[in-house]
């Protein structure tokens, strides 16, 4: 067994001594040479080939690890993002990297954050498990989505908000308090109010500016939302104590004569409960 050894091993020194027969090397690039042997009791065979370095989808520049792209001829994209820096899957520096684009993305998901941090020039192997890794440990994730309760059951939308309806068939109409407008024409202050409409399907806003609260200018303020959209088929309004005035305003004005001989439609009056979410966040924004 040791004369066959040494025998295997005078073959190795030989080759430092092997030629290729074709022009296939060119003398500023590097090669690394491959081989591929296989043995039995019988034969022994083997294959052995040369690669240029440039074809190996890593390579070093600055001494960093960077890997190789296929996107190299994209315009969109910088040279960080197709040839993306190399860290380690497990190590302290790709923990703090990962940490970093996380808070970048305002604590966001496992994919925002893989992908943001691709797009800025990393690639981690098993990026996937390692960023879903590293941000299971975040403090400020933990706190929003690790809840000591559960959620309580919801309930099923409205079936005006969920059915497909055009814009303005459900209008809410609310007043505002009074503001005081400066007056051009005699120098003085006005007290002047608004008009909020509402439409509960889009969460679009409309405002009327109306010298009082009076039946008259509710009709015309109402004929010009009309006008520009459409006519409601429902009507609500606030029932709010602040809003009770307003409220008796509305529900009279419906119910005149003169609304419906001006406004020749049915148009279902409903009260909405106290402090409703939609209205309230409406007119807060």
């Amino acid at each position: 067994m040791t004369n066959e050894m040494k025998s295997i091993s005078k073959d190795f020194e030989m080759l430092s001594e092997l030629s290729f027969p074709r022009q296939a090397l060119n003398e500023q690039k590097t090669y690394g040479l491959h081989v591929f042997c296989d043995s039995s009791t019988e034969a022994y065979g083997f294959v052995m080939y040369a690669c240029s370095d440039d074809n190996q989808s890593s390579f070093y520049e600055d001494d960093i690890l960077r890997s190789r792209g296929r996107i190299a001829k994209c315009l969109y994209f910088d040279y960080n993002v197709y040839n993306p820096v190399l860290p380690p899957k497990v190590h302290k520096l790709t923990s703090l990297i990962i940490d970093y684009f996380h808070e970048r993305v305002q604590h966001l998901g496992t994919g925002t954050t893989l992908n943001f941090l691709r797009e800025q020039g990393f690639w981690i192997p098993k990026g996937l498990v390692a960023v879903k890794t590293e941000i299971r440990n975040c403090k400020v994730c933990q706190k929003y989505n690790a809840l000591a309760y559960r959620y309580p059951k919801v309930v099923d939308m409205p079936k005006h908000h969920m059915n497909l309806v055009k814009p303005s068939d459900h209008v809410e109409i609310d007043y505002t308090g009074h503001f005081w407008v400066k007056d051009d024409i005699s120098g003085g202050t006005v007290k002047m109010f608004v008009l909020v409409f509402t439409c509960l399907n889009i969460r679009a806003v409309h405002f009327e500016l109306l010298q009082d609260m009076s039946t008259r200018n509710f009709i015309l303020a109402f004929q010009r939302f009309c006008n520009m959209y459409s006519i409601p088929q429902y009507l609500y309004s606030d029932n709010a104590k602040t809003f009770i005035k307003g409220g008796n305003i509305l529900e009279t004005s419906l119910k005149s004569k003169e609304f419906l001989n001006e406004m020749k439609c049915q148009i279902k009056h409903i009260r909405i409960p106290l402090y409703s979410a939609w209205v309230e966040l409406l007119g807060k924004g």
